[in-house]
């Protein structure tokens, strides 16, 4: 998956997986974000995305480049992109039946 300005993605609690004990982690669906072992577990997914910060902002928006957050516009591309990824993944599957 590649999203401009994304530098990480995670399902559930995703790295806060590595501070945890198992018996907490698996004790609730929910912290597994909808996936399990890579395959859905049917629940809702849940993912989180990682932005780095933009570089135009202070001296650099002075000369006239402005983008002090990409937020608003990143949103309708990580849906997207969960979408395309999805239909992938389902048009994969559909090719082995």
């Amino acid at each position: 998956m590649s999203i401009g300005a994304c530098v990480a993605f995670s399902f559930g609690l995703g790295e806060q997986m590595a501070d945890l004990p198992g018996s907490v982690v698996s004790s609730d669906a929910a912290n597994f974000g909808g996936i399990e072992g890579g395959i859905s577990s049917g629940e809702r997914l849940t993912m989180n995305c990682v932005f780095k910060p933009t570089s135009t902002i202070g001296d650099k928006a002075k000369e006239g480049r402005h983008d002090p957050c990409i937020i608003p516009r990143a949103i309708p591309v990580v849906e997207a992109m969960v979408r395309f990824v999805l239909a992938d993944h389902y048009l994969r599957q559909k090719a082995y039946e």
